[in-house]
């Protein structure tokens, strides 16, 4: 807390921020909410309150200081939900039970992800991690496969390193095929990562584009407050099928790990570059990965001109087709972001010699770490789904 006087500046802040995100929650999603007040309060149960008596929402300070931001909007979001019912239907509020079905349609109308739309958000009985949620014997069995891949992905051979990574590829594949299409409403999963940077490096906006061509998931780039800064920091947010959002996170921070590791390796193997240079580098060996990436989705670099475009295509290139085509992820992000919109990122520098060396690294990369391994600045995660 060293950026603020003292705790009532702190509070003072965290406050106007929760301010701005009513108002920013009612001017997005069109709705009329009466400006209400906003205190922070002491519990070690609950999260969040809504008096409708003193008009008034309260948010615990341990859920601001012990868990990530868009856990504190989640839990607010769901208290402006009792208060969209409180202003709009009185007489519901007054005798329906807390959480019933307008409340749910409240907590739609507002945006509000599943897991924050619960009943009963308490510290003790709400999981924050979805990861420890409970899968069905299919999702089991195929995760079950796919560490046993990996583990045969850590070996020293780089053939047999790179057909077991072909094969994960392969069953996510067929997984999404499957899931694609199921008849039955699909939930969705939110995972945020942030570096702590007010700005996203050209190095990670080329690994989230990956993410997005290739690996089953949407990526929302934005800014959270940081809490114990005061400031607004860059972030990303994942969003998909919960074992996409676990493959795209792996992915990710792979990716940037291994843009370090054969720069430090060029460098110290004679490549002379200076810090401009470097950063040309890191985006080569990106876009190096990226087009081995896009070779794989085709059945062979020299298919028959008039065989048909989805039967060029292997079972990774025909999943990831239905999933562009698919709009069950887009119809839910309208509903949770309804004035999400496209924005382009800055022009940036391309050192030609250096992105070159890079690119020929990049096509070396092979995915060969465990998905459940212990990474550096891991994400946090939030759940939602379609209701």
């Amino acid at each position: 807390m060293a950026k603020f006087k003292d705790l009532f500046d702190w509070e003072r802040t965290v406050i106007l921020e929760l301010n701005r995100e009513h108002e920013s929650v009612c001017r997005s999603h069109k709705v009329n909410l009466r400006p209400i007040g906003i205190t922070l309060f002491d519990s070690e149960t609950h999260w969040g309150e809504f008096d409708n008596l003193t008009r008034t929402i309260s948010i615990s300070r341990k859920l601001i200081n012990e868990h990530p931001w868009h856990h504190v909007v989640g839990v607010f979001r769901h208290e402006m939900a009792h208060q969209f019912v409180a202003e709009h239907a009185p007489a519901r509020f007054n005798h329906d039970r807390p959480h019933s079905e307008i409340f749910k349609e409240a907590c739609k109308r507002l945006g509000v992800p599943d897991q924050f739309a619960k009943a009963g958000l308490n510290l003790q009985t709400c999981g924050i991690d979805w990861r420890s949620e409970p899968r069905d014997s299919a999702t089991e069995r195929i995760l079950d496969k796919v560490k046993k891949l990996l583990a045969l992905a850590n070996s020293s051979n780089e053939h047999e390193s790179l057909l077991a990574m072909e094969r994960v590829r392969e069953l996510y594949a067929k997984y999404n095929l499957e899931i694609i299409g199921e008849t039955n409403e699909k939930s969705f999963v939110h995972l945020v990562i942030t570096h702590g940077k007010k700005r996203m490096p050209a190095t990670e906006q080329r690994a989230v584009s990956i993410l997005v061509e290739h690996f089953f998931v949407k990526v929302i780039s934005t800014h959270q407050f940081d809490p114990k800064t005061g400031d607004h920091v860059h972030a990303i947010e994942l969003i998909g099928a919960r074992e996409n959002v676990l493959m795209a996170e792996y992915v990710y921070h792979f990716l940037l790990n291994q843009a370090d590791f054969l720069l430090q390796q060029a460098v110290d193997g004679g490549l002379r570059l200076v810090r401009s240079e470097r950063s040309s580098y890191r985006l080569g060996v990106l876009d190096g990965f990226a087009k081995k990436l896009k070779s794989a989705e085709r059945s062979s670099p020299g298919f028959d001109s008039k065989v048909s475009q989805s039967a060029a295509l292997t079972v990774v290139g025909q999943a990831l087709a239905k999933f562009r085509e698919g709009t069950d992820i887009d119809d839910y992000l309208s509903d949770i972001y309804p004035r999400l919109g496209v924005r382009r990122g800055s022009a940036t520098e391309v050192h030609s010699h250096a992105f070159a060396a890079g690119h020929t690294a990049g096509r070396s990369i092979t995915l060969n770490k465990p998905i459940a391994s212990e990474m550096g600045n891991r994400g946090q995660q939030i759940s939602g789904g379609r209701r």
